[in-house]
């Protein structure tokens, strides 16, 4: 009776360790483990962050320069400016929640001591628990306070305002938390992300360019060192597939549009 013979491969770690796959496998395993760890860092921190955002397609309601003999009038008061309308978002984007007793500087809506403030309305929550209400007491000097019992993670609201102005009027919030000094915007005036959300939105497009990279680099190698094949060939390939991706990126430009909050 014959006993089954075993088959021994020999293989070098150098062998091993310049096959493609290995690498492949490698450089994936390398970018997901760095996008974890950026995961789970910023969901183990506990911070309070109140962010807002401005559409910036503002609504021209009114025209002055284009009434002839028609006038506006509201509650009985004449009024020969524009009359625009725009949305705010304001939410939380920190993991710890924002109580009223965490406000210690009462949080507005600005629009400047010459806009008049017509009208204030909220058209969106995320919760009906937020207890969120409008303070109309300053409408005349471009102010509206904003007040609630509890804004939690992604907790907020969108907020429509008619204001006697044009749409270049520039609306900010304003107010102190504790842990936050300052209540931003997470974009900027031209209607851009911030640099750090520009980094955050290019982290994908990251990703993949270090994915190809590693993967042409172990091909380029295994074909010199190990098949001796041209390695040239390969990197001209990998070359050109890093070429068409940041192409792709710039035509995208994801910086440029406004980032998506809660209530999207």
């Amino acid at each position: 009776m014959e006993l089954p013979t075993c088959l021994i491969v020999d293989v070098s770690p150098t062998q091993f360790f310049s096959n493609p796959i290995v690498g492949l496998v490698g450089s994936v395993a390398s970018v997901l483990g760095v996008l974890l760890a950026l995961h789970f860092y910023r969901k183990s921190r506990h911070f309070r962050e109140l962010v807002y955002q401005v559409d910036p397609s503002k609504a021209a309601l009114v025209r002055a320069d284009q009434l002839s003999r028609l006038k506006t009038s509201f509650d009985g008061r004449v009024i020969e400016t524009d009359i625009t309308a725009a949305q705010i978002t304001l939410w939380n984007r920190g993991t710890s929640s924002i109580r009223s007793s965490d406000i210690l500087e009462p949080v507005a809506i600005c629009l400047g001591e010459r806009i008049r403030i017509l009208e204030a309305t909220v058209r969106k929550t995320t919760r009906d628990v937020l207890g969120l209400t409008l303070d109309q007491s300053e409408f005349e000097t471009g102010k509206i306070g904003i007040y609630w019992k509890i804004l939690e993670n992604n907790d907020g609201c969108t907020i429509q305002i008619i204001y006697s102005g044009n749409s270049d009027v520039r609306i900010t919030v304003e107010g102190v938390i504790e842990g936050q000094h300052q209540i931003r915007s997470d974009l900027d005036p031209t209607g851009r992300l911030r640099p750090l959300e520009r980094v955050l939105s290019w982290l994908p497009l990251f990703s993949v360019v270090l994915g190809v990279f590693g993967l042409g680099a172990t091909v380029a190698l295994h074909s010199l060192f190990v098949s001796g094949l041209r390695w040239w060939r390969f990197a001209l390939v990998y070359g050109l597939g890093l070429l068409l991706i940041v192409a792709g990126g710039l035509l995208h430009r994801p910086f440029q549009r406004p980032s998506r909050t809660p209530l999207d």
